[in-house]
């Protein structure tokens, strides 16, 4: 019975996991579409992938696909779809939020 209830988990987590990275795609799309360029969003899964070790959220990630593939099929797919990115904040809006 553990067994079955086991591998039930399993399933439902791979299944989790590949609409994880479907909803992952489709909001690369739409940062494409809207000339933003998508490759600061993977790196920041880069650095949750860095700190999830010593979080205490460990449980969250474990239901998600890993921080670091995700980033990596995001670059990959963000650099097949090219495109050209307009800033998302002005040089006066950046330098005032990092006073």
């Amino acid at each position: 019975m553990i067994n079955s209830l086991t591998s039930c988990a399993d399933s439902l987590a791979d299944y989790d996991r590949s609409l994880e990275k479907e909803a992952d795609m489709k909001s690369v799309d739409y940062i494409i579409n809207a000339k933003i360029n998508p490759i600061p969003f993977a790196d920041f899964l880069s650095k949750i992938d860095q700190r999830k070790k010593s979080n205490k959220f460990e449980g969250w990630f474990s239901i998600h696909p890993d921080s670091k593939e995700r980033s990596e099929y995001i670059k990959t797919y963000s650099k097949k779809k090219g495109g050209t990115y307009k800033p998302v904040l002005s040089t006066e809006s950046w330098e005032y939020l990092t006073q």
